[in-house]
């Protein structure tokens, strides 16, 4: 396999040389991260992780499976459908996963926002909007003329391709507030809004904020720095990104087909499938919910109940191994071959699709079948021109069955088929004003004070000790606790999982 190994790295420098080059950074990194301090020796009296193991595999009969949809996919059996796509071909049907919003479609999601904004009495304190989780049903935000074009998206999302663009919502004229009502407005019509870090924003803003431009530490949140981001999924089944500004160069985004990555490395090396298949440590990074370790096993490749799923997150397996070298093995040649192979793949100009978001375009994406990942940029100066995205993580009814085994260990009680029913229940404790809890304290007195006025007002979901089930999904996904809350802008400190 160091021969393998060899093969695709030397293979990753000829076709994709600035592929190679973050690569090559993202291993020198964790690798100088993990050399540069003492190991860290944690308590692991309840034992080591269990390892969640591949399921069996041989490579004669592997070659003779013949190709399966989702919903009866058969472990390593090729995979066909609608998900199966490539970019340099979906790039002649734009007309399919892009649509522009008209005129009077922009007239009735502005309309939509004005009654949101008069009937749940939004009101803005400090760094936070409130009122605004008391909109969880797509009866509360009606849109006649855009809702079949919705329904279509999440048809798209959910069976297709797994991927869409909206264009055109009018973020350079409407106010902060209704560029986020709007947005959580349609989110509402794909899914259930989630947690997304340990302050429990269910909004969350993909902005530069100063902090390790580059990336050299690999404890640091990449959508906080503009250095390329690699490969990978959020954690949930749906992620929506919405363009307020755009970088002053790079930043391109690219969608890759996991499926058709899949079925790149069944031919290239069935071996590497198989890697992908067995347990594979991660970094949590920080965010380190009660009584567990800061990382966790969690494969790439998922086959469960007829899907196959795949969760890549490219430099948190690497940086698992070098912050925690006394406890975490490191990545075996197979595992390193196989990576590499990936990102080969992945990078193809046949297999990805290149896009630049511009002001307005909202990018929804299903992570359980599509892989994003972000360029280097440059930014500009002036912070009202700095690159700024919102972020949406989406739970969506009836969608797939995912593995608990595999994917409690991140997602928590969210992982369960019956998500959607449960994030319901929680916002709605969260935007009823009887459930509210005294504010918790926060590093920042100022805006503290802001919180704990809004949480006397009686209609904030601001961080407190109590919250129900979006309390339990903090817990288990972050270790924070908490009722959820919608930031109307970046915070300094906020750790968002990409």
């Amino acid at each position: 396999m160091q021969t393998q190994l060899k093969i695709a790295q030397i293979s990753l420098l000829q076709r994709q040389p600035a592929v190679w080059r973050q690569c090559q950074h993202t291993w020198r990194v964790c690798s100088t991260a993990g050399s540069a301090a003492p190991p860290t020796v944690l308590d692991q009296s309840s034992g080591p992780l269990p390892p969640i193991s591949a399921p069996p595999f041989g490579a004669a009969a592997v070659r003779g499976l013949s190709p399966c949809r989702q919903g009866s996919v058969v472990p390593y059996a090729p995979i066909c459908g609608p998900d199966v796509w490539y970019g340099q071909q979906q790039c002649q049907q734009q007309e399919q996963w892009v649509h522009t919003l008209t005129a009077a479609q922009v007239q009735e999601l502005e309309a939509a926002v004005v009654a949101v904004q008069q009937r749940l009495q939004l009101r803005t304190h400090g760094n936070y909007i409130t009122g605004l989780m008391r909109l969880r049903d797509p009866a509360q935000f009606p849109l006649p003329l855009l809702s079949p074009v919705l329904a279509a998206m999440k048809q798209e999302l959910t069976a297709g391709r797994g991927f869409y663009l909206i264009k055109g919502l009018p973020v350079e004229h409407w106010s902060v507030e209704q560029v986020m009502v709007a947005y959580w407005g349609i989110g509402v019509h794909l899914g259930v809004a989630i947690p997304q870090n340990q302050k429990g924003h269910l909004i969350g803003h993909v902005k530069g904020v100063g902090v390790d431009p580059l990336c050299q530490n690999p404890a640091t949140r990449i959508y906080m720095t503009r250095a390329a981001q690699p490969w990978h999924v959020d954690s949930c089944d749906i992620v929506g990104l919405l363009c307020l500004q755009p970088a002053k160069s790079g930043g391109q985004s690219s969608w890759a087909s996991s499926s058709a990555i899949y079925n790149e490395l069944l031919t290239a090396s069935p071996e590497a499938v198989a890697a992908l298949a067995g347990s594979w440590y991660l970094d949590r990074k920080g965010e380190l919910p009660p009584g567990k370790l800061p990382y966790f096993v969690m494969p790439v490749l998922h086959f469960h109940q007829g899907f196959l799923t795949v969760s890549f997150h490219d430099s948190y397996y690497q940086a698992a191994a070098a912050r925690f070298p006394a406890q975490v093995p490191p990545l075996t040649p197979t595992q390193q071959a196989a990576l590499a192979l990936f990102n080969e793949a992945a990078n193809k100009d046949d297999v990805r699709l290149d896009y630049w978001l511009e002001p307005g375009d909202m990018q929804f994406v299903n992570n359980h079948n599509v892989v994003h990942m972000r360029s280097q940029f440059e930014d500009w100066e002036e912070p009202s021109k700095k690159r700024h995205l919102l972020r949406l993580q989406l739970v969506v009814p009836g969608l797939r069955p995912l593995p608990a085994a595999a994917f409690e260990a991140l997602w928590g009680p969210l992982a369960a088929d019956d998500r959607c029913v449960q994030q319901l229940a929680a916002l709605a404790d969260a935007g009823d004003p009887e459930q509210q809890q005294p504010a918790a304290a926060h590093e920042d007195a100022s805006r503290r004070h802001a919180e704990q006025a809004a949480a006397a007002a009686g209609d904030v979901a601001v961080p407190s000790a109590g919250g129900g089930a979006v309390s339990a999904a903090l817990a288990a996904r972050f270790g924070g606790s908490g009722m959820g809350c919608i930031p109307l802008d970046a915070e300094l400190g906020n750790k968002l999982r990409d």
